[in-house]
């Protein structure tokens, strides 16, 4: 699924901390930038700000069909959607009448659902909402915790038939966990199962139309062993690593390319996805290039 030839490409660079990447309808790249507060549109090696908000801190991002933008804003504790019109709609900020902790990533069903992570990364003294849960707004406003026995759930993806939802969960031991869970026909989850784990803690991840599985290694400090983004075949296997020069947060896919979000850069990389093709060629694409640069 990736040529032996292929270069990770950076694409852009010198941000606070960037996550959330998604692309629209037109090809544009959206990502979030956490250190400076800003969601940026990258096309044609341009950027531009189309929000600016260090108290909301969005992070994770997201497109419906209509190419409306979702967002986990997980500084004012809010899920929110900008509008095609550039109006701003907030789905959710509260369950049962306390702000959430801290959303994080998230995913939009056909139905118009959403799924989204509440983790929390401050002192258990300071935490809003009593678990660090998984929660579903339904087309109709309703939401719902649908889980709430993880440690800290993460990143989470939806498979292309959506009948499973994959999350990410950071044990007290530092082990980076992939769950699997069947999506009911209400949207509730249930047979709960590990998918996959890795030694290093998961971040954000994305699914292809065949099912394979990317995650980011959210790894810190000077050991580089394992950082980059796994790839894992529908059946949990591991099948090899994208290696990056920098911490990845996140990533996405649009027309055969996989696009990283690593620290202060942003990268992408070429697939190769022929219909049917398991089979990763070769374990670790080391090479890296600038946008112009030989």
């Amino acid at each position: 699924m990736v040529a032996a030839d292929a270069e990770l490409v950076e694409l852009s660079s010198g941000h606070g901390f960037v996550e959330g990447p998604a692309v629209d309808a037109d090809g544009t790249l959206f990502f979030t930038d956490l250190g400076n507060g800003t969601i940026n549109a990258l096309r044609d090696s341009v950027i531009r700000i189309v929000r600016s908000s260090r108290a909301d801190a969005a992070n994770g991002l997201s497109f419906d069909a209509q190419g409306r933008l979702y967002a986990c804003e997980g500084g004012s504790g809010r899920v929110t959607r900008t509008n095609v019109d550039g109006s701003l709609t907030v789905l959710a900020d509260q369950f049962e009448g306390t702000r959430f902790n801290a959303p994080n990533d998230l995913a939009v069903a056909s139905d118009g659902s959403v799924y989204f992570t509440d983790p929390y990364f401050g002192p258990r003294t300071s935490q809003p909402q009593p678990v660090t849960g998984v929660y579903r707004i339904a087309a109709d406003g309703q939401v719902k915790l649908v889980i709430a026995h993880l440690d800290r759930p993460n990143g989470l993806a939806l498979s292309p038939d959506e009948a499973t939802l994959y999350v990410t969960n950071d044990n007290p031991a530092g082990v980076g966990e992939i769950h699997a869970f069947d999506v009911g026909a209400d949207g509730t989850l249930d047979n709960r199962r590990l998918f996959a784990t890795a030694a290093s803690v998961m971040d954000g991840m994305v699914v292809d139309a065949g099912g394979t599985l990317y995650a980011t290694s959210f790894i810190s400090g000077r050991n580089s062993s394992g950082r980059g983004v796994w790839v894992f075949a529908s059946d949990g296997q591991l099948l090899g690593l994208i290696p990056t020069p920098e911490q990845p947060t996140n990533c996405t896919l649009a027309n055969g390319t996989l696009y990283i979000t690593a620290s202060s850069r942003v990268f992408s990389i070429a697939l190769d996805l022929p219909p049917g093709n398991t089979a990763v060629q070769q374990n670790v694409w080391a090479r890296i290039k600038k946008v112009g640069v030989d």
